[in-house]
């Protein structure tokens, strides 16, 4: 199987998510893997979003969970996450295991969640190796804002950040990149 991992501006994603992953037939009928990480400014960082990814994948496809479904997820996740952070009441729909930093795959009824957390162990053991600091890392990935087709408002808030501290967005300064050269800086926490 070919696998393919590729960097993309954040707002290229098919949907809000820092890494996504699917598996086609090319046109000679051969597999391919094809991972999509967002663009963060810092190769290391890229590289454990699509290592997570890979790893997420082969597990889906080992345990015969479909892109499909985990798409579907993350999509509909990710909609009640953006319902929730616009103020609504809580209802019968309200989950408060949804935060503004919560991972879909984390969640236990994600149709991944046990792949998701394998490869996030990976991803986890691999940071270190590579220099980044995990906190750092997170608050790269959950600094993203993303202006794609399917994201509702742009109006104040990027996953309940402020705007003005969301790092990755068009509109913004280059915020998260202190040299303002896109030179990734870690810091000490």
């Amino acid at each position: 199987m070919k696998i393919i991992i590729r960097t993309i501006p954040h707002d290229a994603q098919r949907y809000d998510t820092c890494g996504d992953w699917l598996v086609d037939k090319d046109h000679n009928g051969d597999p391919y893997m094809m991972i999509s990480v967002s663009d963060l400014g810092d190769w290391r960082k890229e590289f454990l979003i699509g290592i997570h990814e890979m790893v997420e994948t082969a597990l889906c496809l080992h345990d015969g969970v479909d892109e499909e479904s985990v798409s579907a997820f993350d999509v509909a996740y990710e909609a009640k996450r953006r319902f929730q952070l616009t103020g609504a009441e809580p209802s019968a729909e309200w989950d408060p295991r949804i935060t503004p930093d919560s991972e879909p795959g984390d969640h236990p009824d994600a149709p991944y969640q046990r792949q998701h957390g394998l490869a996030t162990a990976v991803e986890r053991m691999m940071a270190p190796l590579l220099g980044v600091k995990w906190a750092q890392y997170e608050d790269s990935v959950l600094g993203l804002c993303y202006h794609g087709a399917n994201h509702a408002d742009h109006t104040g808030e990027c996953h309940g950040r402020e705007k003005e501290s969301a790092q990755g967005c068009e509109s913004h300064e280059t915020i998260g990149r202190a040299d303002g050269d896109g030179a990734a800086q870690d810091r000490d926490d």
